[in-house]
């Protein structure tokens, strides 16, 4: 048939473009738009099985992550548990290079090795 050349030509012309999901949702739209047997003539015609042909379909049908009614992912930067140094409890002070240094050289003075 005329359509299945046409939808030949435009996989083989995509073909290595398109990663794998995304194969996938093209055969899987082309299916849809040939209605009832699409998803067997688009398999003959790409050579994409059915099994994947039915999975894109499925995607198809879930609402997508950029829609302005689907629940999305925040992410935040990490941040500091203490942003201001001021309120950072005593014991938690930075230690600055001199004093670990210091401890290391005064560990091998007494003999001291590290595990």
């Amino acid at each position: 048939m005329e359509s299945d050349a046409l939808i030949a030509a435009r996989h083989k012309r995509l073909e290595g473009i398109l990663d794998e999901r995304q194969r996938r949702l093209h055969a899987a739209v082309e299916a849809k738009v040939l209605g009832h047997g699409g998803v067997k003539r688009v398999s003959a015609a790409t050579g994409v099985a059915r099994g994947s042909i039915l999975a894109g379909m499925k995607e198809l049908d879930l609402p997508q992550a950029g829609a302005p009614d689907s629940p999305r992912r925040v992410r935040r930067g990490t941040t500091s548990l203490f942003s201001n140094p001021s309120t950072e409890p005593a014991g938690l002070a930075p230690i600055s290079r001199t004093k670990i240094a210091y401890n290391y050289q005064r560990s091998d003075e007494l003999g001291l090795t590290a595990i």
